[in-house]
């Protein structure tokens, strides 16, 4: 089940952006002052919703792509970058959205982010899409 959710995660956003992503257990390196992304899939849980002889499985959990952009300068202040990141990946996740792989049906059911961080040379900011999908306990 985690396959093909990632599956349908990581295929939806190489249509957003393609290149500059540090997908997991690949190996990146990123280049300094080039933004660039890292997803990762955080599946929280799976739970039987249904009782008879093919029970019902929701699966729910949040897919987090942090966003990567260079740190400003001491005089020049602000997420410019980051934040059109930012609002361009909740857009192109937004609640809704409903992604297929294997088989699987995965809905986007919230798109939000956290604080932003500092650790040069990066400015980051990390945006959680949340989903629910469903399968059958065979």
């Amino acid at each position: 089940m985690r396959g093909a959710i990632q599956a349908a995660f990581d295929g939806h956003l190489a249509s957003f952006l393609v290149g500059n992503i540090a997908w997991e257990n690949i190996g990146f390196k990123p280049v300094i002052g080039t933004a660039w992304l890292q997803p990762t899939l955080m599946p929280a849980s799976s739970r039987v919703v249904s009782t008879g002889p093919t029970a019902l499985v929701r699966h729910v959990g949040y897919y987090q792509i942090t966003v990567f952009t260079p740190a400003a300068a001491d005089t020049t202040p602000g997420a410019g970058d980051a934040n059109i990141l930012c609002d361009g990946l909740m857009d192109h996740f937004r609640p809704g959205t409903v992604l297929t792989a294997g088989g699987l049906s995965v809905e986007v059911t919230y798109a939000e982010t956290s604080p932003a961080m500092t650790e040069p040379p990066w400015f980051s900011i990390p945006v959680f899409i949340g989903y629910r999908a469903h399968s059958y306990q065979p």
